[in-house]
Parts: C-alpha cells; structure tokens; sequence
C-alpha cells in the first residue's frame, strides 16, 4: 500500500510539461522565423551592393519610378541593360543550387552530397561542350548550348534513377554511382576539348568556369519560373524530407514510400540545377556550403532550412559576384572560380572536423 497516490496528480504533471514543451516550441518557431527574415534582409543587401559595384557608379536612385534620368541615358543602359540582369541572375542561379543542394543532401543522408559531386553539374558541361562543337540539338544558334545542357543533365538523372530502379541502391551507393558519372562525363568533355579547334576550346573553358556574361532578363524569367514551380511542390513535401533523415525502417513505419519520395526530390532538384546552370555554366560549391549553413541557423526542421538553404545559395552566390568584381575592378572574373575557391576549405573543414568528433 502506497502512502502517497500519484494518480490524482498525473494529469497535472502532463499539463505542466505539455505545456513546457509548447513554450519551448514556439520559441523555436519565433527564433527560426526571425532568422529567415534576417537572412532575406542580409539578401536585399547585397544585391543592393552587387548593383553598386562596377567600373561605371551609377547612382540607385535611377530605378526609382520618378527619377529624374530619362531616355536612354548611358546609366539606364548599364543598370538596366547589364547590372539588374547580371544581379537577378545571380540571386535566381544561388536559390536553385541552394534548394538542390539541400535537397540531395537529405536524401543522400551525406554532408558532401551535392549536383557538382553527383556529376549533374558535369553532365551539363559535356551537353554544353557537344552543342559548341557540333551545334547539337540544331535548333537555334541562340539556345542550342542551353538545350544540350539541359538534355544531357536529364540524361544523367535518368541514368540514376533508372539505375537505382534496377539495383535498388542504398544512399551510399547512390553516391558513389554518382561520383562515377562524375568522372565518366569529365572525361567526355576533356575529349570534346581534345577535338575541337582553339576557338571553341575557349568557348568552352569559358562555360565552365561559371560567369555571368551570358545574362540576360531571358535567363531571369527562365530560371526564376523553374525555381518558383520545383520551390512550392518541394516545399508542400518539406515533412516527407523530415522523414527522409530518419533510417529508411522508421520512414516506411510512418508511412512514406521511401524509393517514390528520394526520386520525387532528386528529379526536381535536378530540374532546378539543369535550368540553372544551362545558362550561367558551372558553379560548384553553392550546393555544398548553403545546406551546411542553414542548418547550423536553423536546426533539421525541412520547413524552415529549405527555403534557409535556397536564400543562402543566393547569399553565397552574391558574395562571390561581389568579390570577383573588387579583385578585377571592371573586369569579369568568372564567379565559379570564387565559388570554387571558397568551396574547398569548406569542404575540407566537413571532413576534417566530423573526424575531430
């Protein structure tokens, strides 16, 4: 026989910590939303600053409605023929890789995982490479190398898709399939340089280093459609990716089609990335360093760290826009190169430091 009953006082004890836990939860929630609105804030920053920086100042107070300037003054031209579409290219470009990304990484369940080292990003490069050579798919001169980037990105995703159909891969050999494609469409665009003439090898370098050169408010339009439409369907499915980090045990106990999902994110991430990338070249790194980042703000919540990710691959991006412009004043530093530089010790420091823990 007991001397105290506790039964009276468990419904108390439930409250109590019930609702102990609801404040701890919406504190969150405020936290997490606080942190978006700063990260959007930290963006309109620095696509003002994008704007500014060049070798011509122009003053901002052009793109208001009642400015003063008028015409087709050599200020309008810059800002609007140049800098707006260069800038609103970088911003749409760093919110596709950052949204892919993320995606791939949760799916993948791997810190490296990304469209540059899954070979989506070098499969691109190959289609743009054939399309200078040869002309492929014969269309339109214009957006010939667009259309082969984007065709042979879908063909190295339904290489994977296929494959992981067939074979039913787990994540790591998903990963390590990925890093074959990788090699095997670096070494069909080494061949493709190895048989073209001088002009088009450095058409080609050209593409693969990553600039914004070949933007324009076509590639604005094009690319911010693709990232609006994957954005919205991938982020109404942000739980199922919550899902996805758990072991594939516990995803199918509560109800998810694993295989049906992890395809789903992978398809539209490479949609995104296709778009992308079919217009500016390659830029790696983007993919890698905005997942890590919105998750070290924002916690494994997929409906806050998606959209986190996607404003922070626009943020990264920004930043290297801003610093190839300062290195080269005038100049036109391919951004994937800054990309590339500021993407390696970051990915170092994944390796290393998890080993450290």
């Amino acid at each position: 026989m007991y001397f105290f009953d506790y039964s009276k006082y468990r419904r108390y004890v439930y409250t109590f910590f019930i609702g102990k836990f609801m404040d701890f939860y919406k504190n969150l929630t405020r936290k997490r939303k606080i942190s978006l609105f700063i990260l959007f804030i930290v963006l309109i920053v620095l696509c003002i600053a994008d704007l500014t920086i060049g070798y011509y100042d122009v003053d901002l107070r052009i793109l208001l409605p009642w400015n003063t300037i008028n015409g087709e003054s050599i200020e309008r031209v810059i800002m609007f023929k140049f800098r707006l579409p260069k800038t609103f290219t970088c911003l749409v470009v760093g919110t596709s890789l950052g949204l892919a990304g993320y995606c791939i990484q949760n799916i993948l369940k791997n810190p490296i995982a990304n469209p540059f080292t899954l070979g989506i990003s070098s499969a691109a490069s190959t289609g743009a490479a054939l399309s200078i050579i040869t002309g492929f798919p014969f269309l339109m001169p214009a957006i010939n190398t667009q259309i082969s980037a984007i065709l042979f990105t879908f063909f190295c995703t339904y290489i994977m898709l296929f494959t992981l159909n067939i074979k039913r891969m787990d994540s790591r050999t998903m990963i390590l399939f990925g890093v074959i494609l990788n090699f095997f469409f670096q070494a069909m665009t080494s061949l493709l340089q190895y048989i073209a003439d001088e002009k088009q090898v450095q058409q080609i370098i050209q593409w693969t280093f990553g600039s914004f050169e070949r933007a324009s408010w076509t590639s604005v339009l094009v690319i911010a459609i693709t990232f609006t439409i994957c954005f919205i369907y991938l982020y109404l499915k942000s739980w199922d990716l919550n899902l996805l980090s758990l072991s594939e045990d516990q995803a199918q106990a509560m109800g998810l089609n694993v295989e049906r999902t992890r395809k789903i994110f992978f398809f539209g991430s490479s949609i995104v990335t296709a778009i992308a990338i079919s217009y500016v070249g390659t830029i790696g790194f983007v993919g890698l360093i905005a997942p890590h980042l919105s998750r070290f703000i924002l916690g494994n919540d997929s409906r806050y760290t998606l959209p986190a990710s996607a404003l922070l691959g626009a943020v990264v991006l920004l930043l290297a826009s801003i610093i190839s412009k300062l290195i080269i004043p005038g100049g036109l530093l391919p951004v994937g190169i800054i990309t590339n530089i500021l993407g390696v010790p970051f990915m170092a420091y994944i390796i290393f430091g998890k080993e450290r823990k």
